[in-house]
């Protein structure tokens, strides 16, 4: 019974999502006419109210290249709250509008009304919902660029066009669009140098692996056990010399604080508070592992070598994967629910190995 109720809940969600996209196209999805190419752009907004971290990572570098194209235009972004830092100290967004998680048809009118007219709005969910489909609807652009090609109100269709990409060459084909013929796609990332100063005390004369066992959802958490076989394999492994950082999260600090206070070679930087004390820590490592979250976009805009772990997703993993040529990947045996702990750790060890081999040939050590 207790695996039968999660999976009834979830087909109930999805059939009422279903029902109300199918409505919001019958009540919002009107025809938006403008003609190809784009001319001249004076004002573009990002919807980017459900990205994390990581996902606002790898989009980064849009705000640099359309700069480029377009000096004198205001690039905005739409928001959450917890993440308009980002995008405001670190990303370059001229304008940025805060919307929170759960807003209502009536906030959503108030903000297209506040944005006013613009030239072109980027809207990357791959299947929109009736409050998305809603939104469109209000905002007064001359253009909308999207992944979801069967919407009407998309006049810039995407979806088919960039699929089975990861989600950065995804935007790199609607900068291109924009007129931005080779777009740089390396990430900008929340570095400090203050950061950086603040980890030197803790941070030995040794090389150093990052290792982040935490992603977001039960489904990309290592257990406390999984934890202590992974730096098992590391100890056993790599050469007597190498520490392990183990990075976490304020939710799981006392967790960490712990468990390397019990294990040899291991250490954390206990005062990390903020994004930037882990750029920082990524920075001066030598590799870094972790599943499948924000820090290996951070590895990869570092050039940080990778060895990521990851769950049996492919399309999640094409579209969200390192994204670059320093990583490894080992993928968790196939389970349903999915579980990272469910790695093949005899192969492991082997995997670890040949990862810290390609580090030492290419004189990452």
């Amino acid at each position: 019974m207790r695996t039968i109720l999660p999976y009834l809940k979830s087909r109930l969600q999805l059939g009422r999502d279903q029902f109300r996209r199918a409505l919001g196209r019958v009540l919002f999805d009107k025809p938006r006419i403008a003609p190809l190419p784009i001319p001249h752009l004076q004002r573009i907004v990002l919807v980017r109210w459900d990205a994390k971290l990581g996902d606002a990572i790898v989009s980064s570098w849009i705000f640099r290249e359309l700069k480029k194209q377009y000096p004198a235009a205001s690039i905005e972004v739409i928001t959450s709250p917890a993440m308009a830092w980002l995008f405001k100290e670190h990303f370059g967004a001229d304008i940025v509008y805060e919307c929170p998680k759960r807003t209502n048809y009536r906030q959503l009118a108030h903000l297209a009304k506040q944005i006013g007219q613009i030239d072109l709005l980027v809207h990357f969910g791959q299947q929109l919902k009736m409050k998305d489909i809603f939104f469109i609807r209000m905002i007064a652009s001359q253009y909308v660029a999207g992944l979801d090609d069967e919407l009407a109100c998309i006049n810039i269709k995407l979806g088919q066009k960039t699929s089975g990409l990861h989600f950065c060459h995804k935007f790199a084909e609607l900068v291109k669009v924009c007129g931005v013929s080779s777009p740089q796609t390396d990430y900008l990332l929340p570095y400090s140098p203050a950061s950086q100063k603040a980890i030197t005390p803790y941070w030995p004369a040794n090389p150093v692996i990052a290792i982040n066992p935490f992603g977001s959802g039960q489904s990309r958490r290592l257990s406390t056990e999984s934890i202590q076989r992974l730096l098992h394999a590391l100890d056993n492994t790599l050469p007597s010399d190498v520490r392990f950082c183990l990075l976490f999260s304020p939710d799981n600090k006392q967790k960490i604080i712990q468990l390397c206070s019990q294990l040899p070679r291991t250490f954390c930087y206990p005062e990390s508070t903020t994004i930037s004390d882990v750029v920082a820590q990524i920075k001066k490592a030598k590799g870094l592992i972790s599943v499948d979250t924000a820090t290996i976009h951070i590895a990869a805009g570092l050039n940080t070598p990778i060895l990521g772990l990851y769950n049996p997703d492919p399309i999640n993993f094409a579209e969200w994967g390192p994204n670059t040529k320093t990583s490894r990947v080992v993928f968790a045996e196939k389970r349903q629910p999915e579980d990272i702990n469910a790695l093949p750790w005899a192969e492991l060890p082997q995997q670890i190995l040949t990862w810290w081999q390609e580090i030492e040939s290419n004189g990452l050590t």
